[in-house]
């Protein structure tokens, strides 16, 4: 993956732009929220990072071309259907444990 393509307009564009972005990237690396359900929507390939929440609550993206990057074997996690704006238990390890390399590997693959 050529990390110099990687190109970060949030907050930047209103939905018709931000639609043909996505529509028009190679992959979109998302968390757990709008992001990887408008790659989704227009076919674009989504990996999308999910910590303190899990796709067993049906959230992800719905398409052929997704990925899920998570800790699957973290007793604390889930710890809500959204997450919390702090970790209950104080340490995040949910993101803090999860590795940059897998996300890029991921995202490597499409």
């Amino acid at each position: 993956m050529d990390r110099q393509g990687i190109i970060n307009l949030a907050g930047q564009l209103g939905w018709a732009d931000l639609l043909a972005e996505i529509r028009d990237s190679q992959v979109v690396i998302s968390n757990d929220s709008g992001g990887q359900h408008l790659a989704a929507l227009v076919g674009t390939p989504t990996v999308s990072i999910f910590g303190p929440t899990s796709t067993s609550f049906g959230y992800r993206a719905w398409n052929s071309q997704s990925s899920v990057v998570e800790l699957e074997n973290l007793s604390c996690r889930p710890c809500g259907p959204h997450g919390h704006k702090q970790c209950p238990l104080g340490h995040h390890n949910c993101m803090k444990q999860l590795s940059s390399n897998l996300v890029v590997q991921a995202a490597e693959r499409f």
